[in-house]
Order: C-alpha cells, then sequence, then structure tokens
C-alpha cells in the first residue's frame, strides 16, 4: 500500500481540523472531499482509496468522540418521530442485510476488492446514522455557506478540466497530482482531446448527478441573492457543456419535481427568460439538435448504448433466477440504480434501499429551510436512476449527509432528549 502526495495534504488538512476542533472545517473536507472522486489517497494492490471512504470514516469518529454528544455520562440524540424513523432504522438493516445476502450468495470474499467495496457502503451507511448525532455543531447558516463553496469549487475545478482537455492549456502536474491520480479511471487519461466537462468526477455522467443537484440547491434556496444568480447560470451551462444525456434527462425530471413541488419558485422570475434565450440561441445555431442527436435520439444505437442494454438484461436475468434477495453487493451490474439493486439486493434489500430514502425526501420538502437539500439529493437519485448504478456513489451519499444533518438541526430546534449511555443505542 503507497499514499498519494494528494494524500498527505488531506490527511494533514484532517489533522489540523481535529486538532482544533473546528466542526466548520470538519464537515468542509466531507462535503468537498466526497466530490473528488478521479483522486486516490491510497493505492491498494493497484486500487484507488478515494478521500470518501478515509472522511467519512474519520468524521463518523469524530462525532461520537469529539462532537460533545455526550453529556453527563449521557447520550445526546435527536428525536426521530413520524416517519424519518424509518429512514435510520432501514439504513442499520440495510447494512446488515448487505453482509449476510452477500455472504450467504457465496460472493467470493476472499477478493480484497469485494471486501473494500462492500466496508465503504457499511461506512456510508454508518456516516449518515451518525450525521443524526451532530446537529448542536451547526447552524443552516454554516451548511448553506460549506454547500456554495463545494459548489464554486467544483464548477472552477470544471472550467479548468474543460480548457485542459481541449488542449487550450496543456496537462500539467499539477492536476495529476491533486485531482486527476493515474490509479483512478478518469476521463482525463482516455484520449488527449475531450472536449465535455467531468470536472473532479472519472466522466460526464457522474459529474451531471452534482451539477444538476447543485443547480437546484442554489435556485432553492431561501435567500437567493446576486451571487447565488450567477452560480446557477454558471451551473446551468456546465451541465450543457456536460453533453450528458443523464444530464439533460435528470435536469428534466428533477425540474418537474421542483415545479410541483418545491415552495420556493423565486428563482423562476430569471430562470424561464434565460432558459428561453438560450434555447433560442442553441436551436438558431444547430448546436440543439446536434447535441440532442448525440445524447439522446441515437444513443441507443451507438456502442455505449447496446453494452449497457446487455448489462440491464443480464442484471434482470439474474433478479428473475433470485427475486427476493439477490445475488449479493456487487454480485451483477446493470446500467441503472434499479436493474442493479434489484439484481444484487432483490426486493428486500430495494425494499429497505427506498425506506431509507423516502422519508427524508418526504421530510425534506416539507420545510423551505431543507427543500434545497432535498432536491439536491433528488438530482442525484434521478441521475442514479438513468444511468448511475452504484450504491455507494458518493453524490448520493452526500446528499443523504447533507440531509441527516438539516433533518436533525430542525428536530433539535424543539429541544433533544437524553437516553442513558448503557441503554445499548
Amino acid at each position: 500500500m503507497s499514499i498519494t502526495i494528494y494524500g498527505l495534504v488531506c490527511l494533514t488538512l484532517v489533522a489540523i481540523a481535529l486538532y482544533k476542533n473546528n466542526a466548520n472545517m470538519m464537515l468542509a473536507l466531507l462535503i468537498l472531499g466526497m466530490n473528488f472522486q478521479s483522486a486516490s489517497v491510497f493505492v491498494l494492490n493497484g486500487q484507488g482509496v478515494g478521500f470518501q471512504l478515509v472522511i467519512s470514516t474519520i468524521f463518523m469518529l469524530w462525532i461520537f468522540f469529539y462532537s460533545n454528544i455526550f453529556q453527563k455520562g449521557k447520550l445526546i440524540i435527536v428525536r426521530s418521530y413520524e416517519k424519518q424513523k424509518f429512514s435510520i432504522v432501514a439504513a442499520l438493516f440495510l447494512g446488515i442485510y448487505c453482509v449476510i445476502v452477500t455472504k450467504k450468495m457465496s460472493i467470493n470474499y476472499e477478493n480484497s476488492f469485494i471486501i473494500l467495496y462492500l466496508l465503504q457502503f457499511l461506512i456510508y451507511i454508518s456516516c449518515y446514522v451518525s450525521m443524526w448525532f451532530v446537529h448542536k455543531r451547526y447552524s443552516y447558516m454554516d451548511i448553506d455557506k460549506i454547500m456554495t463553496m463545494v459548489i464554486t469549487v467544483i464548477c472552477v475545478i470544471g472550467i479548468i478540466q474543460l480548457v485542459t482537455t481541449v488542449n487550450i492549456f496543456p496537462k500539467n502536474v499539477i492536476l495529476e497530482t491533486f485531482i486527476y491520480t493515474k490509479d483512478t479511471r478518469s476521463a482525463y487519461y482516455t484520449t488527449n482531446y475531450y472536449p465535455r466537462l467531468f470536472s473532479v468526477f472519472m466522466e460526464p455522467s457522474y459529474c451531471a448527478a452534482f451539477l444538476v443537484g447543485s443547480f437546484y440547491y442554489i435556485i432553492s434556496k431561501e435567500k437567493l441573492d446576486k451571487y447565488c444568480v450567477r452560480l446557477a447560470i454558471v451551473l446551468l451551462v456546465e451541465i450543457l457543456l456536460t453533453f450528458s444525456s443523464t444530464a439533460y434527462g435528470a435536469f428534466f425530471v428533477t425540474g418537474l419535481i421542483y415545479l410541483a413541488l418545491c415552495k420556493n419558485k423565486k428563482a423562476l422570475k430569471w430562470l424561464i427568460p434565460l432558459a428561453i434565450v438560450m434555447g433560442m440561441l442553441l436551436l438558431a445555431t444547430g448546436v440543439l439538435q446536434q447535441m440532442l442527436n448525440d445524447v439522446i435520439f441515437s444513443k441507443g444505437t451507438s456502442g455505449s448504448g447496446v453494452t449497457r442494454a446487455g448489462w440491464d438484461r443480464h442484471a434482470m436475468t439474474v433478479f428473475q433466477e433470485n427475486p427476493w434477495f439477490g445475488v449479493g453487493y456487487k454480485g451483477v451490474r446493470g446500467s441503472h440504480l434499479y436493474t442493479s439493486i434489484l439484481g444484487q439486493l432483490g426486493i428486500v434489500g430495494t425494499t429497505l434501499y427506498v425506506l431509507m430514502i423516502l422519508p427524508l425526501i418526504i421530510a425534506g420538502l416539507k420545510s423551505k429551510r431543507t427543500t434545497s437539500a432535498a432536491l439536491f439529493l433528488i438530482g442525484s437519485i434521478i441521475s442514479q436512476l438513468i444511468a448511475l448504478p452504484d450504491l455507494d456513489f458518493c453524490v448520493f451519499w452526500e446528499g443523504m449527509y447533507i440531509m441527516a444533518l438539516m433533518l436533525g438541526m430542525a428536530k433539535g430546534e424543539s429541544g433533544y432528549e437524553s437516553v442513558n449511555n448503557n441503554s445499548g443505542i
């Protein structure tokens, strides 16, 4: 096992945050680090280990040991009442279920990569559950500032990536050290000329989930200032520059949900005229027709489209053979989230997965304060349903962390309850 320069920098920043017990710095490292999909902290037998796994583990431990959740020998927890308690319980059962089913269906546990993938999934679940314990350390303003900062950083890196991969700027050691380490399967290394935006992610489809979720996060905020308007415009342009059917499809479907369910629609007064102007420009220049043909109309007959269809047929065949329990985590992979999860975890696991997510979205959309976080999560899920089949997709879990934290704060405003630390919780 070896550590990268990027890993050394990340671990140094974490050490500083822990030494200072700086809650905002810890959260910023967590939220930002969840997106750096093309960089590895460690390299284990040729397989990169990303900062997502490392920071989620450290953040979870920090919550329980350094975040003042213990007071006078008692553990401070947020009340989990109404439907949201099902999310926490379902998440815990989902983790246990994955371990049991994966072992029962004879997935090769001697394969260190399978163990690592399963460990990563379990750590994401555990970190999500632990986020309910840390509401006292943050305010809504803290989270919004961190989210806005992270979105800005990812957008800026996206611009740098694009001008580099179209050879306006040369590829350089800085990018290859801190953003695209060579052990990853990043699109940065696929060809000398790549005119699509993917920022810190491995490819445009993964980036699409973040950009779409971030766009609706920004425009549904309670307070929409001029900076946020400019940032939303940048996000809209970057979504177009991904040239990704996942991005366009997720943007459209999440937009329908925004129009139907979001209580804060202040952004529509400038968003609709902007969309009309951009649409007319793209139509007049012929760019729109070419984009639609490349990423939608001819997608099914393309090489990738045919390959993905084969994945889905295989995943559904596996599901039909093992409908209730599936074949275990990472036992099969479709091209959509629903085909992958049905094949891997069956009806039982899929039900637990839905019960983990749905209560958060319902609760999040009920409050103006949490609507933006709910739409970020929805944007990620829609992207996964279209073309991102991995249950351990980093942007999805980033959204889950934010939702748990913000909903925990909403509960915490009406008080918290203490339970004896020996109660087994």
